[in-house]
């Protein structure tokens, strides 16, 4: 997680850095030395370091240990005492994640259960590619055009009312999404399209 969010940030020409807690894996911190502002090796436990690494000067911090709890909650904890404006920390399950909020974290992000339930998603449902649900009673989906909606338009499939889904996006042939702007535009066999909506509705669309 923390490899792939200072990644992005590289891409983007954010300002990066890394703080790694962990002194015995160095090179993974030397190889990221050079597409990030600062990298650093030490004990994120400790103020008196955190304070001389200039992680003060960062607005945001991403907290990402395995298993360990109690550094994670003393290393947040520590970072809104510094004045971090955004902590995002990495919880295994919703028992952690209601103790980190508690002692300040900002966001808390659970990979293992969002990928599971995303895996789950996509492997159960017919003619899903992608699933990503923000909250308990929405997602947005990645599907494959069911059969019968080959041919027709939004406008002929009433799509809103009949399905109570909204089509975001479709995929030209080069896979890449646009905006889905023309209610009259017929729809393609297996060609893929982007949708928002209710769990049960995407669900009774994509169902088995």
């Amino acid at each position: 997680l923390a490899e792939e969010v200072v990644n992005l940030c590289e891409r983007e020409n954010d300002f990066s850095f890394s703080y790694q807690l962990d002194g015995t894996i160095e090179d993974k911190i030397d190889a990221i030395a050079d597409v990030v502002t600062n990298a650093v090796c030490g004990d994120a436990t400790n103020e008196a370091e955190l304070r001389a690494s200039g992680i003060k000067n960062c607005d945001c911090a991403v907290i990402c240990m395995e298993n360990n709890l109690s550094e994670t909650i003393l290393i947040t904890l520590l970072m809104k005492e510094l004045g971090i404006k955004k902590v995002v920390v990495r919880a295994t399950d919703e028992r952690q994640k209601k103790v980190l909020q508690k002692v300040g974290a900002d966001f808390v992000v659970l990979p293992e259960k969002e990928s599971g339930t995303k895996l789950a998603y996509t492997l159960s449902r017919r003619g899903m590619v992608d699933y990503f649900a923000p909250s308990e009673g929405f997602a947005i989906a990645e599907i494959v055009t069911p059969k019968a909606w080959v041919g027709k338009t939004v406008t002929e499939l009433d799509v809103r009312r009949k399905y109570n889904v909204n089509i975001i996006a479709v995929a030209d042939s080069e896979d890449e999404f646009t905006l889905l702007a023309d209610p009259n535009r017929a729809f393609c066999e297996n060609e893929l399209l982007v949708i928002a909506g209710n769990n049960a509705a995407i669900s009774k669309l994509t169902g088995k």
